[in-house]
């Protein structure tokens, strides 16, 4: 079986002008600048070529832009809203005309709320990703700023 494209492990994405949350209209993303964050899943599987978090790092990550193995940064556990933060990305509930920064957060869009492995494989000032582990799917998120 042949490696399944990056683009179609797709399952969300958001930037400055789709910033709502898709599973509510009371949250949205925000982040400085123009941005976009797009997040792509797969399951830990031989047959998709990555059975540990390590094989999908190496599969899916473009090494250009990938730390060296031994820079990466390693997370255990996290919190969904703790990955967004290190993304530079607030998630605001709005409420009418006033919005506020939340604190707390179990999950959006079908998303988990924790993970048991993260990993930061990139922090170039234009790019961050991270790679997180939840109940054996693999999360990857990839936030791109100008």
């Amino acid at each position: 079986m042949a490696l399944i494209p990056l683009e179609n492990l797709k399952i969300l994405s958001y930037d400055i002008s789709n910033s709502s949350l898709k599973s509510t209209n009371h949250f949205k993303l925000q982040a400085c600048g123009d941005w976009c964050l797009h997040i792509y899943s797969t399951y830990l599987s031989q047959e998709s070529h990555t059975p540990t978090l390590n094989d999908f790092i190496n599969q899916y990550t473009d090494p250009n832009n990938r730390e060296p193995n031994e820079r990466f940064v390693y997370y255990r556990p996290v919190t969904l809203l703790e990955i967004l933060k290190e993304l530079n990305i607030e998630v605001e509930a709005v409420d009418g005309k006033s919005s506020k920064k939340l604190k707390n957060l179990n999950s959006f869009d079908g998303l988990p709320s924790k993970f048991e492995n993260c990993v930061r494989v990139a922090n170039d000032g234009n790019l961050t990703a991270f790679v997180a582990l939840s109940v054996k799917t693999v999360y990857y998120f990839r936030f791109l700023t100008s």
